[in-house]
């Protein structure tokens, strides 16, 4: 039996990539250039905006609460995890602490908050704006490389950027389905190298300092978007 977080990233996949297989057979129904069309290549645009946004934050939640259910202190994770974890105790230490208060905590509080349960009270956040350089900080925080976002970056500002235009009501057209499967192509790679960068964190145990490789299961992927 597979772990549930597996389970659970398999769905949210599936669902999504079925949601976008129907607007692509829609897409393909009507007549190019009617009104029709030009309307649902702006639903579709919009449509796959909400879907890259959605997944992502869906599985940096799933990677969080992942790590924070294994029982694991702070000292255990790679540094990247262990300095997300203590934000909360660094916002308070920036919060204009007297320097006898933060230097106590270096001395003595650091040790002890290392010896703690690793905790994420602190989730990654998208602001509703995914920018690609986004995607990569918070990439960065959770130990992970993002090498389909740096590939596609130009591709993916677009994408946020005429995303925010319709959603703003402005009369931006999508040239062409063509010119839409190659940025929900993109989308689909950015995706799908998230959910095989957390499924093979989880099953090696690459998060932990001292790194014990173990056989990692398969993360089936539904191919309900190309229909």
């Amino acid at each position: 039996m597979s772990d549930p977080w597996i389970s659970q990233l398999e769905h949210d996949l599936n669902w999504r990539e079925s949601e976008l297989a129907s607007m692509k057979a829609a897409l393909l129904e009507v007549a190019k250039g009617s009104v029709r069309y030009k309307v649902l290549l702006r639903a579709a645009w919009a449509l796959l905006y909400a879907h890259y946004e959605g997944f992502t934050k869906f599985a940096w939640d799933i990677y969080l609460e992942a790590l924070q259910g294994n029982g694991l202190a702070r000292k255990d994770v790679s540094d990247e995890l262990a300095m997300l974890s203590l934000l909360p105790e660094f916002n308070r230490l920036k919060s204009s602490m007297p320097a006898g208060d933060i230097w106590e905590f270096c001395c003595k509080g650091f040790a002890g908050e290392m010896q703690k349960p690793l905790a994420f009270p602190n989730r990654l956040e998208t602001k509703s704006n995914l920018w690609p350089d986004l995607f990569c900080s918070n990439s960065k925080k959770i130990g992970m490389q993002c090498d389909q976002v740096t590939t596609n970056e130009v591709k993916l500002k677009s994408l946020v950027g005429r995303r925010n235009a319709i959603a703003h009501g402005e009369k931006l057209e999508i040239k062409d389905t063509a010119e839409y499967f190659q940025y929900e192509e993109c989308v689909v790679l950015v995706i799908h190298e998230l959910a095989i960068a957390i499924v093979d964190s989880l099953t090696k145990r690459l998060y932990v300092k001292t790194m014990k490789a173990a056989a990692s299961p398969t993360l089936t992927v539904s191919t309900a978007i190309n229909p």
